[in-house]
C-alpha cells in the first residue's frame, strides 16, 4: 500500500477493515478499533463474525455469500458488538478483494457508526409525526398509503422521482410497484410486508425504471401507524434520489474514493495535496483544478484573511477535532455560491512533514430541512396563539404542556404559571373533577376523539362554561402520548339561550294573563261590586267583617292581575321632558306618613342643575314607589333611607339605599326573575322588581343592585340624558 494511502487509511474517520474469506480479520485501522473498543491486536485474533450479534449472523452470512456470488459490492446496516457488550448500529460497505487470477481472496469493509444518524432519524420521525409530515424539503418526495383502502398519495416531488405525470399514476400500491425496476420488485414488496408485520423498519434502496427507460436509484424510509388493536392503518414515508451516490460507489475501488464524505489533504502552507470525488462534487471543481492550489480558494472571501492564521495555529497545536466548533462554517463553490458545511480535522505526521486530512460534509439539505421544520413550528405556534379557541395540550398524566393565549385571556393565568400542573387541579370545579378525569381516561383507553362541557375557574374565581373537542396524538406503537383539547367559551351563548327561554316564558305568560284578565277579572268585578253594595246596606257587624274580608282579598287578586298584565304586556313609555328631582320629591311625599310611623329617616343627595331626561313620568314614579317600598320592608324596626341623584357621563344615576338586613349572593342574583320573592305568602307577588327592570330597559337604561348582609342594599338606576331610540 503506498505511503500516502496508508496515511489516509489510518486517518480516516470511517472504520476500515480487511478479512480473509473465512472471516479472519487481517487488517484494521485506528477508527475500527475505536468503534469496537477492541485493540488492533485483539481484532487481528478475531473473526469478523465475532462482531455480529447472534440474531444478525445469518443476515451477515447471506450478504457475504451474495458478494462472493455476484462480485458486486453491497452496503447494508447491522449492529456491531463492542468489547463492553453494548451494540452499535453501523453501515457496512462490503466488497470482494480479488487476486491476480480474478478470484476473491478476501473482503474489504468500510464501517460507519450510525448512532448519531439513527438518533437524528428517530428525532426527525417524531417531529414529522407531531407536525403531520409538514417537512417539504425541495428534493425529498413524501408519500402516504391508506392500507385498508389501498390509496397511495404522492406529493409533486414523488412524480419527479419516478419520472411520471400525475395523470398517468394509478394511485394504488400496485401502480407504485410497477414503477420499480423488475429485478427489485420482489425485494421492495417483501420490505413493505415486513414493515406492515412490524418485523423490520422500512428502510430500503432500490431502482426505479422511468417510462422512457431511465433507471434511477432511490432511498426510501417509511413509518407505519397502527390502530389500538395493532392493525396497520396507514404508512407514510419519504423517497429521495441517491443515483449519484450509488454511481460513485460503483466507479471507485479505492477505499478513500468510496468515502461518503469529502476528503481533502493540505500541507502546512495550505496547499491542496489530495481530494476525492466528493470534494469535486461539493465545490464544483475538477480534481486537476484543485491539486497544488491554496485551500483558501474554497473559503468565502470575507473569511480568507483569517483562515491562514487559524490554519497556522492548528498546525502548531494539532489534535483531532471538529473545525470551527460553535460557529457556522461555509465553503465557496466554483460558481461563487456559498454553502454550509461541517469539517473534521485530522492531523497526520508524515516523512514529508505535517499534513491535515479534512473531512468535509455539505449540510445544505440539513439546514434547509431544519429551516423548513422551524417555519412549520413557527406557523403552528402562531396559529395556536392567535386562534380564538382555547387550546391546551396535556401529557398522559394530565399535566399541561401547552397553554395558548386564549386560555390565558380566559383564566387570567400565564402559560408559565400553569406548565406542568394538572388541569383538573387548577381549573375544574370540584363537582366536575371526576367527570373531567373520566373523559381523559376514555381517551387514554382508546377513544380517539370525544366532546365534553364543563366550567373553568379563572384566577379571579369567575366561572366560564367551555365546550371541548378532544383528540389524541399517539406514538408509532399506537400508545397515546398527548391529549389535545380545543375549547370554545359558550358562557355568553348559554346566557342568551337562558334569556330566550325567559322571553318565551314571558310570551306564554302574556297569553295566560290576557285570558285570566277576561275569564277571572270580569267575575271578580261583579263579586266586588256586590260585596261593596251589601257592605253599605247591612248593619250586622259580623256580616260587615266578612264582606270587608271579601273586598280586601278581591282587591289583592285584582292588584296581582294588574301587575301580571303590566309585566307581560308592557306599554311603550310616553316620553316627555321630566325632572328626576321632582319625581323623587313627589314619590317620597307619598310615603311621608308611613316613614314617620316606622321611624325612617331620609337622606337626600341631589346634585343641582341636573339635566332633564325624556321619560314616562308615571312609569318612573312606579319605579320609585316599588324601590322605596322594598327599602321600607327591609327596615321594619326603622332605619335610614338614602336617595341620591347625580350625573355620570351621558347618564343620570339614581341611587336608593337602605340600612336593612341585606341579601346574600344566592338571593341577590335572582331578585329580577319573575315570581321570585322572599316575602311571606300573600305579602308579595314577585313581579315588582321584574316590572321595574322592564321599565328601565324600555327607557334605554340599566338597573343594578349592591347588597351586604347585615349592612343594607343599594339599587342603582342609570337613565340616558337626551333622546334614545325606543327598543323594538
Amino acid at each position: 500500500m503506498p505511503k500516502r494511502f496508508e496515511d489516509i487509511f489510518e486517518a480516516s474517520k470511517d472504520a476500515i477493515g480487511y478479512a480473509a474469506l473465512d472471516g479472519a480479520i487481517l487488517l484494521v485501522n485506528r477508527a475500527f478499533s475505536e468503534l469496537t473498543g477492541f485493540s488492533k491486536e485483539e481484532l487481528l485474533r478475531m473473526n469478523a463474525r465475532d462482531l455480529i450479534p447472534e440474531q444478525h449472523k445469518e443476515q451477515r452470512d447471506r450478504l457475504v455469500a451474495q458478494v462472493l456470488q455476484t462480485g458486486k459490492p453491497i452496503e447494508y446496516e447491522i449492529d456491531y458488538l463492542r468489547k463492553n457488550g453494548s451494540q452499535v448500529p453501523v453501515s457496512i460497505a462490503l466488497s470482494a478483494v480479488k487476486g491476480e487470477d480474478g478470484k476473491p481472496t478476501g473482503f474489504a469493509a468500510i464501517v460507519r457508526d450510525l448512532t448519531e444518524r439513527k438518533r437524528a432519524e428517530n428525532a426527525l420521525v417524531r417531529s414529522i409525526e407531531q407536525l403531520t409530515l409538514a417537512t417539504r424539503a425541495a428534493d425529498i418526495g413524501v408519500w402516504e398509503c391508506d392500507i385498508a383502502k389501498n390509496e397511495l398519495v404522492w406529493d409533486d416531488q414523488m412524480y419527479a422521482l419516478y419520472g411520471v405525470k400525475k395523470k398517468d399514476f394509478g394511485g394504488a400500491y400496485e401502480a407504485w410497484l410497477s414503477s420499480v425496476h423488475p429485478d427489485d420488485r420482489a425485494r421492495c414488496d417483501e420490505a413493505i410486508q415486513q414493515a406492515l408485520r412490524n418485523e423490520k423498519p422500512y428502510d430500503l434502496e432500490f431502482r426505479v425504471q422511468w417510462p422512457d427507460g431511465t433507471v434511477r436509484v432511490l432511498k426510501a424510509n417509511g413509518l407505519v401507524t397502527w390502530d389500538p388493536q395493532g392493525r396497520p392503518l396507514r404508512m407514510t414515508g419519504t423517497n429521495y434520489d441517491i443515483t449519484v451516490l450509488m454511481q460513485a460507489k460503483d466507479q471507485f475501488r479505492v477505499m478513500v474514493e468510496a468515502s461518503p464524505s469529502g476528503l481533502l489533504m493540505v500541507d502546512e502552507n495550505g496547499t491542496i495535496l489530495l481530494v476525492n470525488l466528493q470534494i469535486e462534487q461539493q465545490f464544483g471543481y475538477e480534481r486537476a483544478e484543485l491539486i497544488g492550489q491554496p485551500v483558501e480558494m474554497l473559503v468565502p472571501q470575507p473569511m480568507r484573511s483569517h483562515h491562514a492564521g487559524d490554519r497556522a495555529k492548528f498546525f502548531a497545536h494539532s489534535e483531532l477535532r471538529a473545525m470551527g466548533k460553535g460557529r457556522d462554517l461555509h465553503g465557496m463553490r466554483k460558481n461563487g455560491q456559498e454553502f454550509p458545511l461541517e469539517i473534521g480535522l485530522n492531523p497526520i505526521r508524515t516523512s514529508e512533514g505535517m499534513r491535515v486530512l479534512a473531512s468535509v460534509v455539505d449540510i445544505s439539505e440539513r439546514k434547509r430541512a431544519e429551516q423548513t421544520l422551524q417555519k412549520e413550528r413557527d406557523f403552528i405556534n402562531a396559529v395556536l396563539e392567535i386562534a380564538g379557541a382555547l387550546v391546551v395540550v396535556l401529557d398522559r398524566e394530565g399535566r399541561i404542556l401547552r397553554f395558548n393565549r386564549a386560555c390565558e385571556r380566559t383564566t387570567g393565568y400565564s402559560s408559565e404559571e400553569v406548565m406542568g400542573q394538572r388541569v383538573w387541579d387548577l381549573f375544574v370545579i370540584p363537582d366536575e373533577v371526576e367527570g373531567a378525569k373520566a373523559v381523559f381516561e376514555r381517551l387514554l383507553g382508546g377513544e380517539h376523539r370525544n366532546e365534553y362541557e364543563n366550567y373553568w375557574k379563572g384566577r379571579d374565581g369567575s366561572l366560564r362554561r367551555i365546550s371541548w373537542s378532544n383528540a389524541v396524538l399517539t406514538d408509532s406503537n399506537g400508545r397515546v402520548e398527548y391529549v389535545v383539547a380545543a375549547g370554545l367559551d359558550i358562557t355568553d351563548l348559554k346566557q342568551v339561550e337562558e334569556q330566550l327561554r325567559k322571553t318565551e316564558r314571558i310570551a306564554e305568560l302574556g297569553t295566560l294573563a290576557s285570558g285570566m284578565a277576561h275569564e277571572i277579572g270580569t267575575p271578580m268585578n261583579v263579586i266586588l261590586g256586590r260585596a261593596e253594595y251589601l257592605l253599605q246596606r247591612t248593619a250586622d257587624e259580623g256580616m260587615k267583617k266578612g264582606l270587608t274580608t271579601i273586598v280586601t282579598q278581591i282587591e289583592r287578586i285584582t292588584k296581582v292581575m294588574h301587575q301580571l298584565l303590566a309585566f307581560a304586556r308592557r306599554k311603550h313609555p310616553d316620553r316627555q321632558v321630566v325632572d328626576l328631582g321632582e319625581i323623587v320629591e313627589d314619590s317620597l311625599e307619598m310615603f311621608q306618613e308611613r316613614m314617620t310611623h316606622n321611624r325612617i329617616t331620609v337622606e337626600k343627595a341631589i346634585e343641582a342643575d341636573m339635566p332633564p331626561v325624556l321619560a314616562d313620568r308615571d312609569q318612573l314614579i312606579q319605579v320609585l314607589i316599588n324601590l322605596v317600598t322594598n327599602s321600607l320592608h327591609a327596615m321594619p324596626e326603622g332605619g335610614r333611607l338614602r336617595l341620591s341623584l347625580n350625573r355620570e357621563n351621558s347618564h343620570i344615576r339614581l341611587g336608593v339605599s337602605d340600612a336593612g338586613h341585606g341579601m346574600p349572593e344566592e338571593i341577590r342574583s335572582k331578585i329580577f326573575e319573575p315570581f321570585f320573592t322572599t316575602k311571606d305568602f300573600g305579602m308579595g307577588t314577585g313581579l315588582g322588581l321584574t316590572v321595574v327592570k322592564g321599565i328601565i330597559e324600555e327607557h334605554g337604561g340599566t338597573i343594578t343592585v349592591e347588597s351586604v348582609v347585615g349592612r343594607g342594599t343599594t339599587f342603582w338606576v342609570r337613565l340616558p340624558v337626551g333622546e334614545v331610540p325606543l327598543k323594538t
